[in-house]
């Protein structure tokens, strides 16, 4: 193939590979909102604090970044399409972000303060992935300050295992 061929042969199979991987995350989704115990358990957590949620609230989108998901007050849940490799990641995903929503609307959660988001990674993850999460805050200047943040809550915040009775 001629270089240009090789160039529009590479973004349509692009394009493609980004339809199914959309197609996908979405139908994972649908099938999760009905029939996952924990999603549906998160949701019906939510709604209790006043947050009934859809399955509008999650938004499936390529990233660029190397997560598989995110919370945004404003958006919802962002499933990370082309990072979600099995409907189970695409379930814990959906969980672990579903917690930072649980979070945000019990405790109000100041997202620009390291320490309140070090403490929303409380029973979703483990130092390391704590730290790498409040690491990507704008408001983190250092690797330092994110270990700090999470050094600070962290026994108290691993503790808290709300909304689940134990560490999901």
């Amino acid at each position: 193939m001629a270089p240009e061929e090789q160039t529009k042969f590479k973004a349509q199979l692009d394009g493609e590979i980004e339809d199914y991987q959309c197609k996908q995350c979405e139908t994972w989704k649908d099938n999760l909102v009905k029939n996952s115990a924990p999603v549906r358990f998160m949701m019906d957590e939510l709604r209790k604090e006043g947050k009934p949620i859809t399955k509008d609230n999650f938004v499936c989108s390529p990233c660029d970044e190397d997560r598989a998901g995110g919370y945004n007050p404003e958006i919802g849940v962002l499933l990370c399409q082309n990072k979600l490799n099995s409907k189970a990641h695409q379930e814990r995903t959906m969980v672990h972000e579903m917690v930072h929503m649980y979070d945000d609307q019990k405790f109000k959660v100041d997202w620009m303060n390291l320490r309140h988001h070090a403490c929303s990674e409380h029973q979703a993850c483990v130092k390391r992935r704590a730290v790498l999460s409040v690491l990507s805050n704008p408001s983190c200047k250092s690797r330092e300050d994110a270990e700090r943040a999470v050094a600070s809550v962290f026994d108290s915040c691993f503790a808290d295992t709300r909304p689940f009775d134990e560490i999901y």
